[in-house]
């Protein structure tokens, strides 16, 4: 089962899918509560969790939101795949659950996920297309 969220931290560009992490915090509970019983569990946030391989931005600060991470931490999904922090594709893991960061799909990044009666894996694809390394517009891009 999935719970999945499409928001994200407020920033300060003001975006209408911008939320607080109390906010935030109140969704994934929410969703939580439909699937608990479910035997796999995985998140899908718009957001990594704070203070993990996919949310460092090139300059080395951590931007993750800490309201997943506090709900990774409490609740242990199986799988968390998330994105927005383009820079930081990769793995990680909270306790039990593997972090998947896929990277930008215009690269051909992407995760497998398979789920059996035996187990849940997922697999991150790495791209091969380096002409979209790029989308922010404080960094060269090799267009």
């Amino acid at each position: 089962m999935l719970v999945c969220s499409s928001f994200h931290y407020e920033t300060p560009f003001y975006t209408p899918t911008g939320f607080s992490e109390k906010e935030i915090a109140d969704y994934l509970l929410a969703g939580y509560e439909m699937i608990k019983e479910a035997r796999y569990k995985i998140l899908v946030a718009h957001c990594p969790p704070y203070q993990t391989a996919m949310d460092r931005i090139h300059a080395g600060y951590h931007v993750g939101s800490r309201s997943v991470r506090s709900f990774i931490e409490t609740y242990q999904p199986d799988l968390c795949i998330s994105g927005h922090i383009h820079e930081a594709p990769g793995e990680d893991a909270i306790g039990r659950t593997l972090l998947v960061n896929p990277g930008m799909l215009a690269q051909g990044e992407y995760v497998t996920v398979t789920c059996t009666s035996e187990a849940l894996t997922a697999h991150r694809v790495p791209g091969q297309d380096t002409r979209h390394y790029s989308t922010s517009p404080f960094l060269p891009s090799s267009l």
